[in-house]
């Protein structure tokens, strides 16, 4: 075991050169009672934990780390991986959200924010996809989910044979999201000149 004037990156050597995973665990637990402000010691943890399925203490040492780390994602991206393996999609989705909140044009949660929020057919799945065009105007998944709701998203295809949806390259700002989503509170002619403009882009 290392000794109380061990350094961090001594300590992280020390634990990472042993087969032991239970003296691994401790050696981090010394390490984080010695320096609590040492975010390798949690994530090192915290993974133990996870390879262990000991989910109960890797959920209460990420909850931690999150507090004493708010901005580093790894222990989000460790949580939500928690989340999924204990198919709990609602902490899940309030730990992607936390996420958001420092990182909020990451695709990849938005995406699986869209899929939890589609599956369970959510209240506030229009909101978030509106929410994810204003980081990511491309994002053709929010596109097709506010196309089921709002028509001015989908044009029909030249031969009339079924609607397509637009695949547009305009980048879209709040307040044109909210002009197509909420039309009756704008103006028509700011509607339909904006509308033009997808409809020429679409092809």
């Amino acid at each position: 075991m290392a000794s109380c004037s061990t350094s961090g990156d001594e300590y992280l050597s020390i634990a990472d050169s042993s087969s032991d995973i239970n003296e691994r665990i401790e050696i981090y637990k010394q390490r984080i009672k010695e320096d609590s402000s040492d975010y390798r010691a949690y994530y090192n943890l915290a993974y133990m934990y996870l390879y262990n399925k000991n989910y109960e203490n890797a959920e209460c040492i990420l909850k931690e780390a999150v507090k004493l780390f708010p901005n580093h994602y790894r222990f989000y991206s460790a949580l939500i991986y928690l989340y999924q393996e204990k198919r709990d999609v609602d902490k899940e989705l309030e730990t992607i959200y936390d996420a958001l909140s420092f990182m909020p044009a990451d695709e990849r949660l938005r995406e699986r924010a869209l899929d939890i929020l589609q599956m369970r057919r959510d209240d506030a799945l229009n909101s978030f996809a509106e929410e994810t065009l204003y980081y990511l105007p491309k994002n053709q998944r929010a596109i097709n989910i506010l196309s089921e709701s709002y028509p001015f998203f989908k044009i029909l295809s030249k031969d009339g044979e079924r609607e397509k949806l637009i695949n547009f390259e305009l980048p879209l700002f709040k307040e044109n999201i909210m002009m197509l989503v909420h039309p009756k509170d704008y103006k028509n002619g700011i509607l339909t000149l904006f509308s033009g403009t997808l409809k020429s882009q679409a092809g």
